[in-house]
């Protein structure tokens, strides 16, 4: 809600999605001429009354899990009737289409689009900005910097216990912790010191010796920031079954190399496009210590690497655009029925 409000200023409200059994008042009031849900938020109720209210109904970024599907495939009658109301199913790929038409959604309003997430500018840090991070985090300039960013208990565990035989052979290796939830800086930080670690909260970064290992950002928003000052990264919610894992093409983008851990199960996708262009290694809590030394090591093959990364995001822009064209059809219609309000109210 919070992000809704900071990056959408300009709309008219900012409200939470009503509970399905109680969501025809908000319905009514708002009178949506189109609605557009995104990833997989079916609610059979918003959408019915939303048809009943005159609105088209489309799909972007879709995605749809194994899981999801062979519920679906339970109450063939209610998933066929659920996605009729649909007019347009927008998905990320041949995979999900596939499942949607398992599922029972109608063929003929299927379009792959691609992921939304692709099409998305990260932010650059200039050369000069760069070398000015670095040595406000006390970064020397040869020194070999690993990003772990969205992290979740016990990761930052599994982390260190690679590390601390890593250390022993590249004593200079600095890293930067980036954990997923703010309320979890203070938790993750006792662990850094029961574990006897030299190591540095961000907002203490004044404080700084240059000496420290880890540098724990304790600071939202700065995720991006760290990958381009990175050699190699991890992104985590991948080493625990609990999540099922995070953006992983997120330093592609950066050309960076991508270490990620085996529960990969929300985001399948991603996995495919990072094995099909060798933009990243999957592997277990057993392998991380070996496939860091292995890139610390080697220098030109981690470079390759987030090279066919980088090459990866370049391929596959252009899904927004994509998604438009879908939707160019329900958005006349929507910007006729506007005119005609318009013209009636006057």
């Amino acid at each position: 809600h919070a992000e809704a409000k900071r990056s959408l200023p300009f709309v008219d409200y900012h409200v939470y999605f009503p509970l399905d059994f109680a969501c025809y008042r908000v319905i009514k009031k708002a009178s949506p001429g189109l609605v557009i849900l995104c990833e997989s938020d079916f609610w059979y109720n918003f959408l019915s009354y939303s048809k009943k209210n005159g609105a088209s109904v489309a799909l972007v970024n879709g995605k749809m899990s194994e899981k999801s599907m062979r519920r679906f495939c339970l109450a063939p009658f209610f998933s066929k009737r659920l996605f009729d109301l649909i007019d347009v199913l927008c998905l990320q790929n041949n995979l999900y289409r596939e499942r949607f038409i398992e599922a029972g959604a109608n063929v003929n309003r299927i379009v792959v689009t691609g992921n939304l997430k692709l099409d998305e500018d990260y932010p650059q840090l200039s050369p000069e900005e760069t070398i000015e991070w670095r040595q406000k985090l006390g970064i020397q300039p040869n020194q070999i910097v690993l990003t772990m960013g969205s992290s979740h208990a016990p990761e930052e565990q599994i982390l260190i216990d690679s590390l601390k035989k890593i250390w022993k052979e590249s004593p200079d290796l600095k890293v930067i912790l980036v954990p997923r939830h703010p309320e979890r800086f203070k938790e993750v930080g006792e662990l850094l010191k029961n574990e006897r670690l030299s190591w540095i909260n961000f907002s203490d970064i004044q404080k700084r010796t240059g000496k420290e290992q880890v540098i724990l950002m304790d600071a939202m928003g700065l995720l991006r920031m760290c990958y381009q000052l990175s050699d190699l990264t991890i992104v985590g919610g991948s080493f625990t079954d609990r999540v099922g894992g995070h953006n992983i093409l997120e330093p592609c983008w950066y050309g960076k190399p991508v270490l990620f851990g085996p529960h990969m199960h929300t985001q399948l996708e991603l996995v495919d496009l990072m094995t099909q262009y060798g933009a990243g290694v999957q592997v277990n809590s057993d392998q991380l210590q070996s496939a860091l030394q292995n890139w610390i090591k080697n220098p030109e093959e981690r470079k390759a690497i987030g090279l066919r990364g980088f090459q990866l995001i370049k391929d596959l822009k252009g899904s927004t655009k994509r998604s438009l064209d879908a939707l160019e059809p329900l958005l006349k219609k929507f910007e006729k029925q506007r005119s005609m309000s318009n013209e009636q109210m006057s």
